[in-house]
């Protein structure tokens, strides 16, 4: 961990993803990545590595909570630049985020209503598990269901089926 201060926040998101994936990494490595994300994305990130950062940590349930709120501020302020499948996975993890983010849901809401039926199976079914029964318009779930309902189910398994 001496030299990670050195390697491109690129190589770091693919570490913490790989080592979050596995539930694996110490305390330490992932309190020493918190302090070394905080400095680089404070110079700038793309929004899919926030995503992925963002997603390493809640899987993990590691990440102050300071960090991991104003990693969701960032990316609250940038949704423009996320395409369908990174809100998709926003929605998933501020589900899980201790605090209010009824203004997240919104922004998300808003940029994926537009192309919801463009969206696989499984993610309008992520979109409906993030979302939960708190969040979002009567309209936007009624597009969901109107979207879901034009999807040929018969190909999906019991599994999956239950997701809806």
């Amino acid at each position: 961990m001496a030299k990670a201060n050195a390697l491109p926040l690129v190589s770091l998101t693919q570490c913490l993803f790989h080592f979050s994936q596995q539930n694996e990494g110490s305390d330490f490595f992932y309190d020493r990545l918190e302090t070394i994300i905080q400095e680089k994305v404070a110079q700038g990130v793309e929004y899919q590595l926030l995503v992925s950062i963002v997603q390493s940590y809640f899987k993990v349930k590691r990440g102050t909570p300071e960090f991991i709120e104003a990693l969701l501020n960032v990316l609250a302020k940038r949704i423009d630049e996320g395409f369908e499948e990174d809100l998709v996975k926003v929605a998933q993890i501020i589900k899980a985020a201790k605090g209010e983010h009824s203004d997240l849901f919104r922004k998300i809401e808003n940029k994926i209503t537009p192309g919801i039926e463009r969206l696989e199976f499984a993610a309008i079914c992520a979109v409906a598990d993030g979302f939960g029964f708190e969040n979002g318009t009567a309209e936007f779930w009624k597009k969901l269901e109107d979207s879901l309902r034009t999807k040929p189910l018969e190909q999906y398994s019991f599994e999956e089926l239950r997701l809806i």
